[in-house]
């Protein structure tokens, strides 16, 4: 591959307002944090996307380069919640409905189809319902009943439509995240990005403090960083942590 024009590239003094000291909170952030941190840049990388909106998306930038675990602002709860609604268990609402009814209505229900769970149907379309469970729950039933029921169901349904816990193993996650400065090449790459420009080799390795390219891992470091910060800064990812417990997040975070 060859290596990018000299005047193509970020030059350092570019880059001074980026200091790698300023992610240091991430060390021991609980989940919301993280939450929000990676919300906020799934959301810029999403706006980046429409030409009309680079000038906001330049002007949100520039809080994230003085204050990098600062808000943008970017809401991390679903409007419109009822008020008995948990982060992971929601009540069938109105607007719910009407979401399913407008799906179901270009499904074409063959008999017997009475029979079909509404969640099986759903997932054979790229909507919004697909990865949630529908249920219908028997008020009536005891506590331990229904606790019994609800695991053994859930259970058997994520066998049966092939979905995994996500985030099964947060803790060490974030802690590979931070140790591996996601965030922070994130913060690079979209900053040469706003600028249609490129950041040398040498210079990601310098400012993340990986170490010399050559001859040691700061190479397959920055090879794994591209493929791994994308998969990180996602808006799957953020749906899953807002919904862990921050308990699970007190135990100290190993230093780099």
């Amino acid at each position: 591959m060859s290596r990018p024009r000299k005047e193509d590239c970020i030059a350092e003094e570019d880059l001074a307002w980026f200091k790698l000291d300023n992610y240091a909170g991430l060390r021991g952030a609980n989940t919301n944090v993280w939450a929000q941190v990676i919300l906020d840049r799934a959301n810029l990388r999403l706006l980046f996307q429409t030409p009309e909106n680079i000038d906001s998306v330049r002007e949100l930038f520039t809080k994230l380069q003085a204050n990098p675990l600062q808000s943008l602002g970017f809401e991390m709860n679903i409007p419109k919640r009822h008020e008995v609604d948990t982060e992971t268990v929601k009540l069938l609402t109105v607007d719910r409905v009407h979401a399913l009814s407008y799906e179901f209505a270009d499904i074409q229900l063959g008999a017997p189809s009475g029979t079909n769970a509404v969640d099986d149907l759903l997932r054979t379309r790229d909507n919004a319902a697909r990865p949630f469970t529908h249920l219908s729950i028997d008020l009536r039933a005891t506590d331990a009943q229904l606790q019994k029921d609800f695991k053994s169901l859930i259970k058997e349904w994520r066998k049966h439509a092939g979905n995994t816990v996500t985030m099964g193993d947060y803790q060490n996650k974030l802690v590979h995240w931070h140790i591996g400065k996601i965030i922070p090449y994130f913060d690079l790459c979209f900053y040469a990005r706003l600028h249609k420009r490129t950041i040398r080799r040498e210079t990601y390795a310098k400012f993340l403090e990986l170490g010399n390219l050559v001859g040691g891992p700061a190479k397959d470091k920055l090879d794994g960083l591209l493929t791994s910060t994308t998969q990180v800064v996602s808006f799957k990812n953020f749906h899953a942590l807002r919904t862990l417990d921050d308990a699970a997040v007190e135990a100290p975070i190993p230093r780099p």
